[in-house]
């Protein structure tokens, strides 16, 4: 059954099949053997330039410990003595700049006497970071102080803590995260977060889809949520507030076959419970089944100020079936199903368009539950070195599921003019536009650019019904802070107007992403 679908879907998919080179210089060197392999890992600030001379950029260097050369070398997909293969190396570039650790990462291939030489070229970013912010999403205001790390002792693990001083709710949390989990190529991590209303316990470990070559991938997840969920309505009116102690286990693994077009086998258990004020259980089995064909391009300026964005096209198809077992713990025996599409294309060099589904559900009784269903439309279009159109279109829908469950617009949520909460339900769509402004001033290391943007955004209660009338309008201009020294991100400071209203946000990050990469969905029932 999952092939004759397939078959269905797979010639609009095809026409998007990708199989263009990152480095189409490599390919000559294809087969050669690897005679050496020398690592270069530069610190934070370069002393041979004149802008980065000073002395104070010379003891930053000092009290940074720079990343150990067993750290790059473990991201490495070759080793000396084997064959030269590009797609090796272009997956090794992107696995060390996906870690976050480094601004720039590059890979270079000469041809010496019998074989090649791979020289591996790498400088840090400032990784210990003194969190103290203040922001406001709407009507809320927040304070933030915490220390974090990014590269704890130069080994890329992940460790930090913080706490939340709030007009609406006051929080802690501590979080640790290894990607190579004891230099093995498993991730391991785990967060702690209190807050006023609840405490929340996650852990996580698995072995990652590291490299198209993976013979198999594995994913192992806990999480404890116990305390209060409040429930709003539009208008940010409180309804309600259940006492709820919610935990949940997942365990998934898959193998693959390697070929053009890459599929993956996989079996999937779920355990879910919820208690005191709503009483859910689920135990559940489905074996999933997914093909990904993907390229890569890198962008600059999308997302992120001057740093290289990996940016995958291709598509991938994941279909799963199973069922909630009372034998496993479930409340009833009921079929369920999944299913997950993704589509982008490259369109020219400066451009890109994306579609995405997601689906997963029960069926009980002739009727939906326990479902989420997804769709998403995104791109975006560079008009010049620094200029960048973005846009999100989708609609997303919880169906019979517990009704703390909600989506929130406003603030900082999909809908910036508006209040935090200005809108609740259970269903949701909007349209997110933005000319973003990527310019070259800066000060110290700091990059500054701007945006112009549209919000349109709705959300509703299943029973309400949809209403055009309702529909949130928001719009404004925006100032954008990045620095690649400390970080790929960027730093948003919106002014925007709604229908009789004005709100400044102060926030992390992009309000949405683009620039996104393609793998394989994850088969996670509850997300």
């Amino acid at each position: 059954m999952p092939r004759a679908i397939a078959l269905l879907l797979l010639p609009l998919l095809l026409r998007s099949t990708l199989a263009w080179a990152a480095h189409p210089e490599w390919e000559p060197l294809r087969g050669k053997p690897i005679r050496e392999i020398r690592i270069f890992a530069r610190e934070i600030f370069d002393p041979q330039r004149p802008d980065e001379s000073h002395a104070i950029y010379s003891w930053a260097n000092a009290l940074h410990i720079r990343t150990r050369e067993s750290v790059i070398r473990r991201e490495l997909l070759f080793r000396e003595g084997v064959p030269f293969e590009p797609l090796a190396a272009e997956e090794s570039e992107r696995n060390l700049r996906s870690m976050g650790i480094f601004q720039d990462v590059l890979l270079q291939v000469a041809p010496v006497d019998n074989g090649v030489r791979v020289d591996v070229h790498t400088s840090d970013r400032w990784s210990t970071k003194l969190i103290a912010s203040i922001s406001k999403e709407g009507d809320i205001f927040r304070f933030r102080l915490g220390l974090e790390n990014s590269n704890f002792l130069g080994r890329a693990t992940q460790l930090g803590g913080s706490i939340v001083a709030s007009n609406d709710v006051d929080a802690a949390e501590f979080s640790f995260s290894d990607p190579r989990l004891l230099g093995s190529r498993w991730f391991g991590g785990y967060r702690y977060g209190e807050d006023d209303l609840a405490i929340l316990n996650a852990a996580r470990v698995g072995r990652p889809y590291y490299s198209e070559l993976v013979s198999w991938t594995s994913d192992l997840e806990y999480r404890s949520v116990r305390g209060l969920r409040r429930i709003f309505v539009s208008g940010s009116i409180l309804a309600d507030t259940l006492d709820v102690d919610e935990t949940l286990g997942e365990a998934f693994l898959a193998l693959h076959r390697h070929a053009l077009t890459r599929s993956r086998w996989g079996l999937l258990y779920s355990r879910r419970s919820v208690t005191r004020d709503v009483e859910e259980q689920q135990g559940s089995v489905a074996v999933t089944w997914a093909l990904l064909r993907r390229g890569f391009r890198q962008f600059h300026n999308v997302d992120r100020f001057g740093t290289n964005e990996d940016v995958g096209a291709g598509w991938s198809l994941q279909l799963g079936a199973g069922a909630d077992l009372r034998a496993l713990g479930a409340d009833h025996d009921r079929p369920l199903w999944r299913l997950d599409a993704s589509w982008a294309r490259f369109l020219g060099s400066s451009a890109l368009l994306a579609l995405q589904l997601q689906h997963h559900g029960f069926a009980r009784e002739g009727e939906l539950e326990n479902s989420r269903i997804l769709a998403e439309s995104f791109g975006f279009w560079q008009s010049g070195r620094n200029h960048a159109f973005a846009w999100s279109l989708g609609g997303v829908a919880f169906i019979r599921e517990p009704d703390y469950l909600r989506f929130e617009l406003g603030g900082d949520q999909r809908l910036r003019g508006y209040p935090a909460r200005h809108q609740a339900g259970t269903r949701a769509v909007w349209l997110n536009l933005e000319e973003r402004l990527f310019t070259d001033l800066q000060l110290f290391f700091l990059r500054f650019g701007g945006a112009l943007f549209v919000d349109v955004a709705h959300a509703w209660e299943d029973e309400e019904g949809f209403d055009w009338r309702s529909f949130g309008v928001g719009g404004g201009i925006g100032l954008r802070i990045g620095n690649n020294k400390s970080g790929a991100g960027v730093t948003r400071i919106d002014f925007a107007f709604g229908r009789n209203s004005f709100e400044i946000s102060l926030a992390g990050g992009s309000f949405f992403r683009v620039a996104r990469g393609l793998t394989y969905p994850r088969p996670n029932l509850v997300r």
